[in-house]
């Protein structure tokens, strides 16, 4: 019988049952708290990080980012696309419808991605981006009617809601915790270089005919690269 002790408030509330302790003994072995310059079990050293794997991080932040850049494309690609169409035949119904439907295609893939996103994943989800683009890029950059120029901004504008939702997710949730944050913040500068490059592009064929066909089929080209990037990548966790 064990010999009686003092009992604390805890303990006589209860009817005297000894209280178990919340953590181990520190002199218990693999006790706590660990010896100076110990991390928690089964995390290495206190406050050593594990290593960047660069050939990774690099490409799992880039082809993302890319369906970003691909928006900003748009963006800087417009004024001069707009300029191309009013001088060809293809009746379109105005300036700002082709510029709205991008626009509206871009808030219904946003709405569209809180459901569409969390059944595919983010991977498949940026595959889905890119093949968007892909289309619409082809539709505008082929259209032989307005009609099939409007649709084609459409699509675009879904594959633009389904990138900004997937790839901030995605950077995240694949990069090493002490980057993400830069790396989610490198991506608002893809986009600022998606939109130079529009407006490059835009001054480059500007003039020629069909211009508005050059400045909208370019974004093909980097649609691809996402596909197959992001067909590359491992899903997220």
């Amino acid at each position: 019988e064990r010999p009686a002790g003092p009992v604390g408030p805890a303990r006589a509330a209860r009817g005297g049952e000894e209280e178990a302790p919340l953590l181990p003994d520190a002199d218990a072995e693999g006790g706590w708290p660990p010896e100076a310059g110990e991390g928690p079990p089964g995390e290495g050293p206190k406050g050593e990080e594990p290593p960047v794997h660069w050939a990774m991080t690099v490409p799992a932040f880039f082809f993302p980012a890319l369906g970003g850049g691909l928006f900003g494309y748009d963006i800087g690609a417009s004024s001069g696309a707009l300029l191309g169409l009013q001088a060809s035949a293809l009746q379109v119904g105005g300036a700002g419808l082709v510029t709205s439907l991008s626009l509206v295609g871009a808030l219904l893939g946003s709405g569209a991605a809180f459901v569409v996103g969390d059944l595919l994943g983010r991977r498949r989800e940026l595959m889905l981006a890119a093949v968007l683009y892909l289309a619409g890029a082809g539709c505008m950059a082929l259209a032989p009617s307005g009609g099939v120029l409007l649709a084609g901004r459409g699509l675009y504008g879904l594959g633009i809601g389904f990138a900004m939702h997937a790839a901030p997710a995605y950077i995240a949730e694949t990069c090493p915790a002490r980057l993400r944050g830069t790396l989610i913040s490198l991506k608002e500068l893809v986009i600022v270089g998606g939109i130079l490059a529009g407006y490059v592009v835009s001054a480059a064929v500007l003039g020629e005919p069909g211009s508005f066909r050059i400045i909208y089929g370019a974004a093909a080209a980097p649609a691809v690269v996402l596909l197959a990037g992001m067909a590359w990548l491992p899903p997220s966790p």
